[in-house]
């Protein structure tokens, strides 16, 4: 397994603890039956927003292919709000804080430049094949091909 799939792997395992750390507290504090009542009211927040904002992302990505525009940023801000309304809909309290974040454009903005940073980190500087695989490099073997050449006759 590469580094970018085992962080991603660790993320997703630390925020579910992290999620299973926080319900245990709130059981303790609040009670089982709380607990679950704002689970499940927070899951029925997260569809009703998602349903409005997915809404109006779709429509403001329309709206740039329509008007002729690469849908580049449109298409990320759509994703941020799928990734958000996913966030809100899943019950854990850590998901729906991180979610309703993700609902605000600057947050999805900071969140885009973070993401691009990271894929760049990962991925830049690291030879790779015709179909994206990093390859293997041996020491003392050079891609330098030494050739010249040769223009085609003009007819």
């Amino acid at each position: 397994m590469t580094r970018g799939p085992r962080l991603v792997l660790a993320g997703l395992l630390g925020l579910l603890l992290l999620e299973l750390v926080v319900v245990v507290v709130l059981v303790q504090q609040i009670g089982v039956g709380w607990t679950l009542l704002g689970l499940v009211a927070t899951s029925i927040i997260g569809v009703i927003v998602v349903r409005r904002a997915g809404t109006r992302a779709l429509g403001e990505l329309g709206a740039a292919v329509r008007s002729g525009q690469p849908p580049g940023t449109d298409l990320a801000d759509a994703g941020g709000v799928v990734l958000a309304g996913m966030l809100l809909v899943l019950p854990g309290f850590v998901g729906d804080v991180l979610g309703a974040a993700l609902l605000l454009r600057p947050v999805r903005v900071a969140a885009r430049r973070l993401l691009g940073r990271v894929a760049a980190s990962l991925t830049l500087g690291r030879p790779s094949s015709a179909h994206g695989a990093p390859t293997r490099r041996r020491p003392g073997h050079e891609d330098v091909v030494r050739g010249e050449v040769v223009d085609p006759p003009v007819e």
